[in-house]
Formats: structure tokens, sequence, C-alpha cells
């Protein structure tokens, strides 16, 4: 079982998450130029500043709050005046600042749209002037097309001289899981590559040929591996931002368990050439009940994409994937999703309008 721990912001930070990782020790820089650096594109344009200020309420004494505390991040440009960058940074925030790459300019930053299941959170100036003076010359990153495993990304970080450092990276599996708020899934990037302490930050931008291919939002440095927020969940928040207001990632409602077991699977009365995910629960007034689906079903298609036995299936970019990007990722709220569902032997058909699960249930 992996522990992935955010990197630190300059000071050494606390990670806010559930998982209470303890700040990245720093690792040796090297000062020499890597070949990488010399022949990847200026990026500097593309990317601004993020400065935080939190103060969560204690846990152990929920009628006070912790002591402030700082965060940095380094935002991709991803549209007029508007950043992209983890929820987790704004999370708990009391103030939000832009800052130049070469430290020149402030302005003070709102959030437009966040996602705390999702870990995305799109940010913009409060004044429009402030906002126009410190975007100006400055270019939106493109987005390339989602990446495959084996292919190289790179991770920016700005040193405080305003240099760009790229840590060069393979990407080294994609699955879904949980980046923020546990028990909430989202294809995520796993990227093999060592990490410098040098200006490091809480989140960065991931690109390919100096275009964005994703949002670092934590460091495995035991393991060097970098969890990263994937294309499809960006391209998806930042099309739902578009919208006021912000509509969320839909969910289903159910809770599932695996079918390997042949007795299990002899009582479900399904086949050697079944596959199948066992409906443990299903939440009332959810899209799922409200399609019909009862506990002890038999999911065997989502979408018209055949589920085995683990609850995977075969992504025509990704290759095996878990169902729930069937879900999460690939359609929005409102949108139809077709199910095929085995019960008492019985195959049926089945469709569930997608809805966003209330986040105070």
């Amino acid at each position: 079982m992996r522990l992935f721990i955010t990197l630190s912001a300059l000071l050494a930070l606390v990670a806010c998450d559930s998982k209470n990782a303890s700040p990245a020790p720093s690792a040796q820089v090297d000062p020499s130029p890597t070949a990488e650096n010399s022949i990847l594109p200026d990026i500097t344009h593309s990317v601004m500043r993020v400065n935080t200020t939190q103060q969560a309420w204690s846990t152990g004494q929920p009628w006070e709050k912790n002591p402030p505390e700082q965060r940095r991040a380094l935002a991709a440009i991803v549209g007029p005046n508007m950043v992209l960058t983890t929820s987790e940074l704004v999370a708990d925030a009391t103030y939000i600042e832009f800052e130049s790459p070469n430290g020149n300019f402030l302005s003070q930053a709102k959030v437009l749209a966040v996602d705390y299941e999702a870990n995305l959170a799109l940010l913009g100036p409060v004044s429009e002037a402030e906002g126009n003076a410190i975007f100006k010359d400055t270019t939106s990153l493109s987005i390339i097309e989602p990446p495959k495993i084996g292919e190289p990304l790179e991770i920016l970080q700005i040193e405080d001289n305003g240099h760009q450092l790229f840590t060069p990276g393979i990407l080294q599996s994609i699955d879904v899981t949980s980046n923020f708020l546990p028990g909430h899934g989202f294809l995520t990037y796993f990227v093999k590559g060592s990490m410098q302490s040098a200006a490091s930050s809480y989140s960065l931008p991931v690109l390919r040929e100096g275009k964005l291919a994703g949002i670092l939002s934590s460091y495995n440095e035991k393991e060097q591996i970098c969890n990263v927020v994937a294309l499809d969940i960006i391209n998806r928040f930042l099309l739902e931002s578009a919208n006021h207001p912000y509509k969320g990632f839909p969910s289903l409602g159910i809770s599932i368990a695996r079918t390997e077991d042949p007795s299990f699977r002899q009582w479900l009365q399904l086949n050697n050439g079944q596959g199948g995910i066992f409906v443990n629960n299903v939440r009332k007034g959810s899209p799922a009940a409200l399609a019909g689906v009862k506990d002890g079903d038999v999911i065997l298609s989502v979408d018209g994409h055949v589920i085995d036995r683990r609850g995977y299936y075969e992504h025509p970019h990704y290759g095996s994937l878990f169902w729930g990007h069937l879900v999460r990722g690939a359609r929005s709220t409102g949108d139809s999703l077709p199910l095929e569902i085995l019960r008492a032997g019985e195959v049926l058909t089945l469709t569930a309008i997608l809805t966003r699960e209330d986040e105070n249930s």
C-alpha cells in the first residue's frame, strides 16, 4: 500500500488531507542544467504562482481553529485571467494571492469553481484591473491529447530567480484512485520521476512538449511516484466550470463487490464467460435506485463496456480501467447511462440519469 505525501512549499508544510502525511524530506539538488531543461520551451509566461493562507478548524477542539499556515503552488494558466490548481491548495483558505513567476506583481485571487472530490480548483483575480495587469503578456497553456503508458512527461517548477526547472518522468501506470477526499476515486496518472526540492510547491503543472498534460497533486519521495490528476478529469472540470452554478461530477449511488469467488458466482448464476460486479447497496434516491437497480443485482456492462470480475473494463486509449471512470470522468450530470444487469439469472437493460451526490449526505 502506497503512502503519498504532498510536496513541501518552501517552508515545511503539513498536508491537510485525511492521510496526515508528513512533509517530504528535501532531496539533493543538482545545480547543473539538464539536457531536458535546455531543449524545452519557455513556459514562464503560461504559469502563475498561487500563495494561500489556510486556517482549518481543530479536530481535537472543534470550537477553535488551528494556527494559520502558508502554502504555495505553481498553477497553469488555462484561460483569460484563469488558472488551474488543486482544491487542496484552497481548502480552508482565508486569503488567496496570485504572484507572477518573477515576483514583480501580486494580486488577490478568488475561487471561480472548486471540486474537492476531484481535487481541482479554478481561480481568478478579485480585481479586474489588477488581474489584467498581472496576466498581461501571458498565454494560456494548450492541452495535449491524453498520454499513454510509457510516454515521457515533464513536471515544471519555477525557482526563486524565475528560472524554470523541468523534472523528466515516465507515465508508469493509470488507474482510478482518491487524490484528496477518501472514497472519491478519479482517473489518475502515476508518473515515475525524481522530484527536486528547489522551489518546491504544493501542486505543479505536468507537461508534454510544452503543453498541459495534468496537475501534480502529491509525490511519494520514497518510491519516486507522482500522483497526477488526469487530463480527462481536467477537461471535464473545465467544461463543467463554464456553467453556473457548477454542478460537478455525477455519481451512480451504489457500493459494489467483486465476483471472483467461484461459489459466489454460482450462487449469482454467473457463467464462466460473464464478468460483472455485485451491487451490495443502492443509495435511496440515487440515479441507480431511480433506474431500478436493486441490492443483489450484478452489473454486467456500463455504457456498452463489459465489466470483468474485478470491476475493470477495456478503455480504448488507456487499456484496463476501473469501471468508476465511466461515471465520474466520462459523463456529466444529467447524462443517460445504459446499464446491463443480471437479476436472478435474467439479463435486464436499465438506464440511469446521472446526478451529483448531495454534498451534505
